[in-house]
């Protein structure tokens, strides 16, 4: 217990604190290499030694909550100096007569240049006077035919090449969140991250840089790709506070402290030491199988008719008793000759040249389409497609949601009702659970136009609180950093949940799916806003007015709230999720309007026209999900179904309802991945599509 007026202790010298050795790197107290050590070694002593986060933030002159600061930012050469940039060196290249080179290897052109070798070697040492054209002519040709294959191979690939290391560093160009003089900038480019910076991350992002964790709400990492372990890692600010990039967030949100850049990283250390490798395409497989087969025949068949001639020809000195001469020399090389000649005649040199074409006509007919195709086979096989398995919000949606109606209070209001038209008192609860239990923001430009930043479903809720007459703002800057413990939203609860502390104590604020966030309310806000005992004539009228909302296309979510006396003085990081949400008193209701997007109906009834089924597979309310499938034609005749009750089907029932399935709602990943699956055994060629982490 620190004495009143005791003065705090001075943050220790790293080089006192720690047999670690310190290397300071100019003005910074810690060099590129000792944070790299830090983070790979992954030692909770080493870090306690150095003084924990604080120490280290302190020494790349960084602050855990604002980041780096306006003097830091505009000094930030002497950072990248000491750090490094967050780029990874690119993959060696192939230049044009290397990949020349390579097409050259390829089983077919090496059978015809042995077979045209073989030609031009017999055709100008044993010319045939009675043929019109001199021997040696078609073995110049094959080396020729050989010549422009290999040449429109390498063409392409180093075409294709020089196309896609543009489009790579745009591929992995992605805007990530990143606090900096204290301001939040949700569009930085991932490039242009710095040593220092702190960066928000939540579920489905992949860490863009080793750092060390800051703060984190139900933080689960997913580092197979680096350590090999299948089991999710749990992170944490007392615990394993070790982020490594590259790796993916599982669940839940938090912030971390940027260490590591680039090359300095562990993941940039393993990738600069791999050079891009190729693999064959099914078609090149395919097509170095069917020439191999074409020189097995085609040798085979050339041996036994050399063999078979050069045997007539002793048997039939034999008989007449002649003896081999030097003239008889040019009879047995014109049957070498005709051996050669059943070879190149046996393998098409025309067949490979025709591939490459056909392959690279493809991969431009497709970008011109705005098609981006990264690997060939994906022109060899997207066309045998059979099925396709789609997400609704996002991929048929525009993802641009907006609150048209609300249940409150017992009444289904047509429109969100103006300032005043709900009790004041309600509203300001609603839009106090609706602010606390949000990670999404918005803004509007010049003209109006709303942005959101995070999830549209989240900004649109919010949307819906300025509505109302409570923007969420002001509430958000009354709550900064009450927030005690956040169960993240995924698609196995279907619902999101924020304790946060308040002066009167500690409340739980929910959102989630009506029909399972219902099951965890005990009270309901009703009448002219007193909060009264749920009743099973009241769920069922929340559950009738989802319905009727689901039913036009809308998005349900049900927002709820409670005290919470029972988790004071508790940690709620430890306390069961279902403790945390149990006796909640229900809310609203609000359903939210996401329009289909344009050309959506004609794409769909185009697959179908091709033969190709078009399934939709959402996490979506079932009577939403069939709204939309049927205003876009995926609903016709089939059937739609949940994602619980397909998951219990028997094989027997799945080869019954596959066929008929055109809609599976309130789907997990799981779900999805079972489908897929279900599909492929039946001999379908699936093809999914989406926009989220859990398709």
């Amino acid at each position: 217990m620190k004495s009143e007026g005791e003065s705090p202790k001075p943050t220790p010298s790293l080089q006192e604190a720690s047999p670690f050795v310190a290397e300071p790197s100019g003005r910074f107290g810690l060099s590129a290499k000792n944070l790299f050590d830090i983070v790979s070694t992954r030692k909770r002593v080493t870090l306690e030694s150095l003084g924990g986060v604080d120490a280290i933030a302190h020494s790349i002159h960084a602050d855990k909550e604002n980041g780096l600061s306006e003097q830091e930012l505009s000094n930030c050469d002497d950072r990248i100096f000491h750090y490094g940039t967050n780029h990874l060196p690119p993959p060696p290249t192939k230049n044009f007569f290397m990949l020349f080179l390579l097409a050259l290897k390829d089983v077919t052109l090496i059978i015809l240049m042995v077979s045209a070798l073989l030609s031009l070697i017999l055709g100008i040492a044993f010319p045939d006077p009675n043929e019109p054209t001199p021997g040696w002519v078609d073995g110049l040709a094959i080396f020729l035919a050989v010549f422009i294959v290999a040449f429109v191979t390498a063409f392409n690939d180093w075409s294709k090449d020089r196309q896609f290391r543009k489009l790579d560093s745009k591929k992995k160009d992605r805007p990530i969140t990143v606090v900096r003089a204290g301001k939040r900038n949700p569009e930085l480019s991932i490039f242009d991250l710095l040593v220092g910076d702190v960066v928000e991350l939540a579920r489905g992002d992949q860490i863009p840089a080793d750092g060390l964790l800051l703060t984190g709400s139900g933080l689960k990492v997913d580092e197979s790709g680096m350590t090999g372990e299948s089991k999710t890692v749990s992170k944490e600010s007392d615990a394993d506070v070790f982020m490594l990039s590259g790796c993916t967030i599982q669940d839940g949100r938090g912030t971390m402290l940027v260490t590591g850049v680039g090359v300095n990283t562990e993941y940039g250390m393993t990738m600069s030491l791999l050079a891009e490798d190729h693999d064959q395409t099914p078609l090149q497989e395919n097509l170095d199988r069917i020439a191999k087969m074409i020189g097995f025949f085609g040798f085979g068949a050339a041996g036994l008719t050399l063999v078979a001639l050069v045997a007539a020809f002793f048997i039939d000195k034999a008989v007449t008793g002649s003896a081999v001469v030097k003239e008889d020399v040019p009879t047995l090389m014109k049957y070498v000759v005709v051996a050669v000649t059943i070879v190149v005649v046996a393998v098409p040199e025309g067949l490979p040249l025709a591939v490459t074409i056909s392959l690279a006509y493809s991969m431009r007919r497709m970008m011109r389409d705005n098609n981006l195709v990264r690997h060939l086979h994906a022109c060899e096989t997207m066309g045998s497609a059979t099925n396709i398995c789609s997400d609704k919000t996002g991929t048929l949606t525009e993802n641009r949601m907006t609150a048209t109606r609300l249940f409150a209070l017992g009444h289904l209001f047509e429109a969100v009702p103006q300032p005043g038209e709900l009790p004041r008192s309600y509203v300001r609860d609603l839009c106090v659970s609706i602010a606390a239990n949000s990670t999404a923001d918005f803004t509007r430009n010049e003209s109006g136009v709303l942005k959101f930043d995070g999830n549209a479903t989240e900004g649109a809720l919010l949307v819906l609180a300025e509505k109302l007459g409570e923007p969420h703002g002001p509430i958000r800057t009354a709550l900064r950093g009450r927030e005690e413990h956040c169960f993240v939203f995924n698609s196995e609860t279907k619902r999101m949940t924020t304790v946060v502390r308040a002066e009167q104590g500690l409340y739980v604020h929910t959102k989630g799916a009506p029909e399972i966030v219902l099951e965890c309310c005990s009270h309901a806000a009703w009448g002219d806003g007193e909060i009264v005992p749920l009743t099973d004539a009241m769920r069922e009228e929340i559950l009738r007015a989802t319905t009727q909302m689901a039913s036009g296309g809308l998005r349900t979510l049900l927002v709820c709230s409670r005290e919470a006396p029972d988790l004071a003085g508790r940690r709620v990081r430890e306390v069961p999720r279902g403790e945390v949400e149990t006796g909640l008193t229900c809310l609203a209701v609000a359903g939210i309007k996401d329009p289909l997007r344009k050309g959506v109906s004609a794409a769909v009834q185009a697959c179908q026209s091709a033969g190709i089924v078009v399934r939709m597979v959402t996490g979506d309310n079932i009577h939403t999900a069939k709204h939309i499938a049927l205003e876009c034609g995926i609903l016709t005749d089939g059937i739609a179904m949940e994602g619980p009750d397909f998951r219990r089907c028997t094989d027997e029932q799945f080869r019954d309802i596959l066929p008929r399935l055109q809609v599976l709602a309130r789907s997990s990943p799981t779900d999805k991945h079972l489908l897929v699956e279900k599909l492929r055994a039946m001999a379908e060629v699936v093809a999914v599509t989406g926009d989220g982490t859990n398709d």
